[in-house]
């Protein structure tokens, strides 16, 4: 057996035929062979330009270029016999099955410290076992091995076994990412909520934009990226080609391209309706439809600001032109028929030529509606006839009242008949009285009109009357915990005197002593707490009170006028002050105008 152990140096690119080579020289079993790394040296070839250089690191632009060849060699000392003098714990070399990224398990060993072993020797060690798997060395400080061992050794600095399993991640190439493909994304369907289920309907038939708005987005081919294994080998990825490749045209007036590496984005340069038909895409502020082309449950919704305008005509006289369960919203709706039930209109001028089912809901800052038999709520509105429906606004004209409810600030009926409840908190004009059981009441009603989430007088007083309850609780709270600090407060200045004596004197007080200090402490501290919630609900109790009385002081001149002769069966009811004056005219009792101040003086109410 060839005894000759002596170290001797070897460059190469291959550790295993390295090895290999050495067990041949002397002649000793592989496992018996170890290695110091002294140079790694890494090799970055264009396989294009046959350029060659030589790289400390790598960067990932080196990593997922194709065109490079990434290879290494090592200056090593090759040893015989030596590593038996070191036991190494047991280490194992894993991988992900994309063979891109490594680790180093190191198994545990409750006899083995990892801080017998020098430091270098041991990082030494741990690049071989990186090396025989034919992995590349130090080419990334950012996944350092050497930071790992450090780390390593920190964890284990006063000695202590390798009681349990360690995973090291001791290299990390790209993974390959495939190419994704291109695809056309309608955003204006998206923006409009389409919904094609069946138990919910809502299928929106018809879409808008808003100016400036990304109608279309073709979202172009992304390709994919290679990746590396940790032996420096090219994982390749497929090309893909675009299948959805835009092959419709413009209109350059309404509509703008724009096409960046990524994308291809279509523009509204105006707000309005979407419209692609026949490979062409444009945008109108206006639509016609008729009752034919709309479905039970669709959605007509554009937002209000659009300044888009619908017009809704029926296909004939029999039918409605919005149908049952039909939702339209845009910021002018005109429809040239009836409103069926269920169904809602929203705009801010609305226009109905027909009539109003008793189930369907208007909602509009300006709205003329020929037969209202729906709920309407707005700011302005014009009923040609009212029959049974109910009408919320700040401004309401009505030229026909037969039953229903009219709640508003200003309200103005040309022809009063029978069973409408009239509400009002400035004032209500009626030019003809010729029915009976209609009900006139002057009240501050304190809520915006057209805000649908407008505060009632009936809430605000509401949330005044629980703020007041809760003051007097609160106070009576505070109350005694003022009782309890007085009671207390001369026990509290004595037994603060006497721990000061006891610390001048380095005396240790009583546990019991300390502990009542502080209870008294806690105690001063709920009453603050208790001073600071009362003078916070005092201060909104007194806004609340302001709003109140705004609105009384705003309905206080409130009045009726009433230009035919006064009928009987019908009543009136005033709100002043607070209270409720309800009075019961016969015919031809009442003069206009009709006020709180007016009644008073006639002595008809006290």
């Amino acid at each position: 057996m060839n005894m000759n152990h002596a170290p001797y140096s070897i460059t190469t690119d291959n550790v295993l035929v390295a090895v290999i080579q050495a067990t041949i020289q002397f002649n000793i079993p592989s496992d018996k062979i170890s290695f110091d790394i002294k140079k790694v040296s890494t090799i970055i070839k264009n396989k294009r330009t046959k350029e060659i250089i030589e790289s400390l690191i790598l960067s990932d632009r080196d990593l997922t270029d194709p065109d490079l060849a990434i290879t290494q060699k090592y200056d090593l000392i090759m040893r015989g016999g030596e590593n038996d003098l070191i036991t190494f714990p047991n280490i194992v070399f894993a991988n992900n099955s994309a063979h891109t990224t490594g680790y180093l398990v190191i198994k545990k060993n409750q006899d083995l410290k990892l801080s017998s072993f020098n430091r270098e020797i041991f990082l030494n060690h741990l690049e071989s076992i990186l090396l025989l798997n034919k992995c590349l060395i130090r080419t990334d400080d950012n996944i350092s091995l050497s930071k790992e061992v450090d780390e390593l050794y920190k964890n284990y600095e006063e000695g202590e076994i390798i009681s349990e399993e360690i995973k090291i991640k001791a290299i990390d190439f790209p993974a390959p990412r495939k190419p994704m493909p291109d695809s056309l994304e309608m955003v204006y369907k998206t923006n409009t909520k389409v919904d094609d289920s069946e138990d919910g309907g809502n299928k929106v038939k018809l879409a808008s934009a808003k100016k400036h708005s990304t109608i279309i987005k073709y979202h172009k081919v992304v390709e994919g990226i290679i990746g590396r294994t940790y032996n420096g080998g090219v994982i390749k990825v497929g090309i893909m080609k675009p299948a959805h490749t835009p092959k419709f045209t413009i209109d350059s007036k309404t509509i703008e391209k724009k096409e960046n590496d990524k994308f291809i984005d279509y523009i509204a340069k105006e707000a309005g309706f979407v419209f692609f038909e026949r490979k062409f895409l444009r945008i109108d502020n206006k639509t016609e439809m008729s009752t034919a082309n709309i479905r039970n449950k669709d959605k007509l919704v554009t937002s209000l600001d659009d300044g888009v305008s619908i017009n809704i005509k029926s296909k004939d006289k029999l039918s409605d032109a919005v149908g049952g369960n039909i939702n339209v919203k845009a910021d002018k709706v005109n429809v040239n028929g009836n409103v069926g039930p269920s169904a809602t209109v929203e705009g801010n001028i609305v226009k109905i030529g027909g009539q109003t089912h008793s189930k369907s809901k208007i909602i509009a800052k300006k709205a003329q509606i020929a037969v209202h038999k729906g709920e309407l709520k707005g700011e302005s509105v014009l009923i040609d006839i009212l029959e049974g429906g109910t009408v919320f606004a700040k401004s309401i004209k009505v030229k026909t009242a037969r039953g229903g409810r009219i709640e508003g600030e200003n309200i103005s009926i040309d022809n009063l008949e029978a069973n409408v409840e009239i509400i009002a908190s400035r004032k209500i004009e009626v030019k003809s009285i010729i029915g009976e059981s209609n009900t006139f009441t002057l009240k501050p009603l304190g809520k915006s009109f057209g805000d649908k989430k407008g505060v009632s007088l009936e809430d605000m007083t509401h949330e005044k009357d629980v703020l007041e309850d809760t003051i007097k609780k609160e106070e009576k709270k505070l109350k005694e915990k003022m009782f309890l600090i007085k009671f207390n407060e001369e026990s509290l200045n004595v037994q603060r005197d006497d721990k000061i004596d006891k610390l001048r004197y380095n005396i240790k007080s009583s546990t019991a002593m300390d502990n009542k200090l502080q209870a008294l402490v806690k105690l001063q501290e709920e009453k603050d707490e208790l001073e600071n919630n009362v003078q916070k609900y005092k201060d909104k109790l007194e806004d609340i009170g302001q709003k109140i009385k705004a609105i009384y002081d705003d309905t206080e001149s409130a009045f009726m006028e009433v230009g035919s002769m006064w009928t009987a069966g019908n009543s009136v009811c005033i709100h002043h002050d607070g209270k409720v004056h309800n009075f019961y005219p016969t015919k031809g009792t009442m003069k206009s105008p009709i006020s709180f101040d007016a009644l008073k003086k006639q002595n008809l109410i006290h």
